[in-house]
């Protein structure tokens, strides 16, 4: 009976050692690399150094920061604030690589009004011009607030057409 707790406590005294250990020791990794990947074909509105300067702008998502201090959550809401992106994913590797995802809108509509030039994605939502890459999409001339959701239905349709 004796032994049995003295066994018992030597290796609970064992567990709670290398628990600490190990805790020390990821504590002192750090992020090796920033892996960005874009999901379907190559990114045409928005590419990697833009990206890249968005992560760096943030204080905690620099290089070679140690891996508790960079909140995921906070990169991926700050990368989905820009409105050429549609979804983020941000995630960390045990090796040290932040590994980000990311889809780009893809406009279908062009919208011109009263000097203000903006696309329309096919869920409605505006995606500002960009100066590397100009879309091929239909122009519409005008304000289309009231029929915005008309209008994209509209184009999904004629571009879904076989004719």
């Amino acid at each position: 009976m004796r032994y049995s707790k003295v066994y018992f406590f030597s290796i609970l005294i064992f567990l709670v050692l290398i628990v600490i250990f190990s805790q020390k020791r990821n504590s002192r990794k750090e992020i090796l690399k920033i892996n960005i990947n874009f999901n379907g074909e190559s990114p045409k509105f928005i590419d990697y150094e833009t990206v890249n300067k968005l992560l760096i702008q943030r204080k905690d998502t620099t290089y070679f920061l140690k891996e508790d201090m960079v909140d995921l959550k906070e990169v991926e809401d700050l990368l989905k604030s820009n409105p050429m992106i549609a979804s983020a994913e941000v995630f960390r590797t045990p090796q040290g690589f932040l590994n980000i995802k990311l889809d780009e809108r893809k406009p279908i509509i062009r919208i011109i009004n009263n000097g203000e030039d903006f696309y329309i994605d096919d869920f409605g939502y505006k995606v500002p011009l960009s100066k590397k890459y100009s879309a091929q999409v239909p122009i519409f001339y005008g304000q289309v607030d009231k029929i915005l959701m008309d209008l994209v239905d509209f184009t999904k349709k004629i571009k879904n057409d076989p004719l």
